[in-house]
């Protein structure tokens, strides 16, 4: 019966990860600047495929991903060769689950070659623990370069 359960339970955990990766936030409230491929535009918005996988592997990047999706970002950043100079603005705020959901979709789908091999998906309580820290979206255009310098430390170049 024990067994039983638990297999019960696994499935349904999996069931709910594919449910909220099928990507229905990210088209609704992310695609709109970022495109449904995201790709972005080049000089407008950046890309978000094949580097944000390299955030999970760093001292506090699960915590800047979270708090992206929450505060935006603001000022002059690079992405893959490319200067982008825009501010990103969140009109109506994700709620956590909304914000894990959306996250994973990203990097299970447009990340893969950057997330690490062994990936735990985002949690609607680890987006809310990550939301404490209130930051605003210049203060999360340092907490970038921070991540950055460690990821080059690290050897995960963007």
């Amino acid at each position: 019966m024990i067994g039983r359960l638990a297999l019960g339970l696994t499935g349904l955990a999996v069931a709910a990860f594919a449910q909220a990766t099928d990507g229905s936030i990210f088209v609704q409230r992310c695609a709109v600047c970022h495109l449904e491929t995201a790709k972005g535009s080049p000089g407008f918005v950046p890309p978000l495929t094949d580097t944000l996988g390299y955030y999970v592997a760093a001292d506090g990047g699960r915590a800047y991903l979270a708090q992206i999706v929450t505060y935006g970002l603001s000022g002059p950043i690079t992405v893959a060769g490319v200067p982008y100079n825009a501010t990103m603005v969140l009109y109506t705020p994700l709620s956590d689950q909304e914000a894990a959901d959306a996250l994973n979709y990203v990097l299970t789908r447009f990340d893969r070659k950057s997330l690490p091999a062994r990936f735990d998906p985002f949690t609607a309580r680890e987006v809310h623990d990550a939301r404490q820290e209130k930051l605003s979206a210049l203060q999360m255009h340092a907490k970038r370069q921070l991540l950055l310098d460690e990821l080059s430390r690290i050897g995960k170049h963007r």
